[in-house]
């Protein structure tokens, strides 16, 4: 069983260690900008903007001491909700965005379409792009988008105490009252609310990142370091022991995705990865260091197409080659995946997978000539249940997956047959950090119930510093992390 625990404690925090987006540096320091330090009450509200691509900066400086302008608030907002499209028939004619080619065009017609932002004048043929946003127009265009995302109004705050509340036009009064009790914007003093003042883009950053996280908008695909105030880790090392006195050094190049990651332990082993600037692998190497000179034992190379999908897969090393070829239909959904296997001695094995959805687009199955696999997902859009046939010995894998109020994944069962039926608990904490993973249950390997839990330590930028596993409430295995530069 020890032996088991290993080898599975080991494949979890190699994952966690080469993922890219562990590496995804959320603080805009003067690396990324001129004009803001790491000293900055912003920096952290600049690195999330610019992290998910919400603000743009101007050249090397993020000018954050500027006034915000309407454009670039609904710009904010369009993008924060993934720029969606909207019907060809919606688009409306503005003097001051005429074209396409205009900037905010989309983000503008979006919004409009979404009813938060409506044109000025008794005509409504302008919206004032690059007017500075008020604090009160800002207020309610942020009210406006919670309701168009079905988010909880009901906070209020009373802002009696604000001495200049008779200056706060009608219309802005329920979102001021709103915004100030959830927290999304304060008073500019303990009295002053500030109506008609203008908005820097230091301030609109900070607002994003907080209507960001209201929505559960983070910089991270990696659910078990966050990226929220990750530093740079360009330059840097890794070490991790654990206590099996294993030691793997992790070499950082570049920054965010782009670049290499090169790890040795001292099992012999030694890896690089390399990423492409959108965090897809474009090569991954792998040498036995054990000899007095390192063997070269795997070198595999990848290719996307031009919707990002992977086309094709080679081993340098073996000769071995795998293309994919997938077919959209008229959604821009895979129809069909077909995988060409080509081995070294040129033998040729063809397998499609077909994929098929159903009218509300949630569901989906597909179906090689092994397994059959049936996806299940609610109506935010997140998978709630999985179920795999193997057509060969008829064997049935589900997993069902429950989620907080938050999005988050806190729970994963999994059923196979008479072997296997246990479940996975997680917690976070405030910066949806994975702090515990608990297992419960039967595994396949195992003939008696079992209790494993998994806790994780951050530091103050989200950076994973230990973890320790205990098997029935003993110690069984712990890794440490160590940065150096």
């Amino acid at each position: 069983m020890k032996k088991v625990f290993i080898l599975v404690f080991a494949i979890v925090m190699t994952a966690i260690a080469v993922s890219p987006s562990a590496l995804a540096a959320n603080t805009a320091s003067k690396g990324t900008y001129q004009d803001v330090y790491d000293t900055d009450w912003f920096v952290d509200d600049v690195g999330y903007v610019h992290n998910l691509g919400l603000m743009d900066g101007v050249g090397e400086k993020f000018l954050p001491f500027n006034y915000a302008t309407r454009g670039e608030i609904i710009q904010s907002l369009y993008r924060l909700d993934g720029k969606p499209s909207i019907a060809a028939t919606t688009y409306y004619y503005f003097s001051d965005i005429p074209t396409p080619n205009s900037p905010y065009y989309y983000a503008i017609n979006w919004a409009v379409d979404k009813g938060i932002i409506y044109g000025y004048g008794d005509e409504k043929r302008t919206v004032g792009v690059n007017d500075p946003v008020t604090r009160e127009q800002l207020v309610t265009i942020l009210y406006r988008y919670a309701f168009y995302k079905k988010a909880d109004l009901t906070p209020w705050q009373t802002l009696s105490q604000y001495k200049d509340l008779d200056k706060v036009s009608v219309w802005a009064t329920s979102p001021f009252a709103w915004a100030v009790a959830t927290g999304l914007v304060r008073g500019t003093s303990g009295t002053e609310l500030s109506p008609q003042g203008t908005t820097t883009r230091a301030e609109l950053a900070a607002v994003s990142h907080r209507l960001g996280l209201m929505f559960n908008v983070r910089p991270r695909n990696d659910n078990f370091v966050a990226t929220i105030g990750k530093r740079e880790r360009s330059g840097y090392r890794l070490i991790r022991s654990d206590s099996t006195e294993k030691i793997t050094v992790y070499n950082y190049e570049n920054s965010g995705y782009t670049g290499k990651i090169e790890y040795t332990n001292t099992a012999g082993n030694q890896t690089q990865v390399h990423y492409d600037a959108s965090g897809k692998i474009i090569r991954a190497v792998r040498y036995d260091t054990y000899a007095k000179t390192p063997k070269l034992v795997e070198d595999e190379w990848f290719e996307y197409d031009s919707r990002g999908e992977l086309s094709s897969k080679r081993d340098l090393l073996t000769n071995q080659f795998k293309y994919y070829y997938p077919t959209y239909d008229s959604n821009g959904r895979v129809k069909v995946a077909t995988r060409i296997e080509v081995t070294p001695t040129l033998q040729v094995k063809l397998v499609n997978l077909n994929f098929t959805y159903t009218s509300d687009g949630y569901t989906t199955e597909s179906k090689d000539d092994v397994f059959a696999v049936s996806k299940t997902y609610d109506k935010d859009n997140r998978l709630v249940a999985t179920r795999t046939e193997n057509l060969k010995n008829k064997e049935i894998e589900e997993l069902f997956y429950s989620y907080d109020r938050w999005g988050r994944l806190i729970e994963t069962r999994y059923l196979c047959g008479n072997h296997t039926d246990y479940t996975e608990y997680y917690t976070y904490n405030q910066y949806d950090d994975k702090t515990t993973k608990t297992i419960i249950g039967k595994k396949n390997f195992l003939s008696y119930d079992m209790s494993v839990t998994y806790e994780n330590k951050y530091d103050a930028y989200g950076n994973l510093l230990s973890q320790t596993g205990y098997v029935d409430g003993q110690v069984y295995e712990s890794i440490t992390n160590q940065w150096v530069k």
